[in-house]
């Protein structure tokens, strides 16, 4: 699925949204106009959160343990999802350290903590460097809001 089709299927989350806090959200494709990496940050740690390959989240996460140190959330397994991003909160990898490629070690660290559902994953926690700026924060927060509603999606 493609940002902008995700974006349509936000629409519904959007309103609610705005119905319920009074505030006006734009959607990522909206606001890529004024930030123009933005988009594609999101658009490219997306791709490396939902499909596979070397690297990608669904990779790791059939090689990951679950419980251990990510313990469980409202009674589900969880794992821990470690990843390397850049300063614009791209996220650049996903793999524990010792196997993420040399090149790439010297970027900054997080893990995402992802709830094992019976019909889905879901993200329930994020752990980020202190050092990340907010404009880091905010692309890897809404990759992560975008697979959380594109997962929700999908089950309907």
């Amino acid at each position: 699925m493609s940002l902008k089709e995700l974006m349509y299927d936000l629409g519904p989350i959007i309103e609610k949204l705005e119905e319920d806090y009074g505030a006006e959200f734009e959607p990522v494709e909206e606001q890529a106009r004024f930030y123009p990496t933005l988009n594609r940050v999101v658009e490219r740690s997306l791709h490396r959160m939902q499909t596979e390959g070397e690297g990608h989240m669904p990779d790791l996460m059939v090689e990951e343990r679950v419980g251990g140190n990510a313990g469980s959330w409202n009674g589900h397994y969880c794992l821990g999802a470690n990843f390397q991003y850049d300063e614009r909160g791209e996220i650049l990898h996903f793999d524990n350290i010792q196997h993420v490629p040399v090149e790439l070690r010297d970027y900054k660290s997080g893990t995402l903590r992802v709830a094992l559902l019976p019909d889905r994953h879901r993200i329930v926690g994020i752990r980020l460097h202190p050092e990340t700026t907010d404009f880091a924060r905010q692309n890897i927060e809404t990759a992560v809001n975008l697979y959380n509603a594109s997962k929700e999606n999908s089950r309907q």
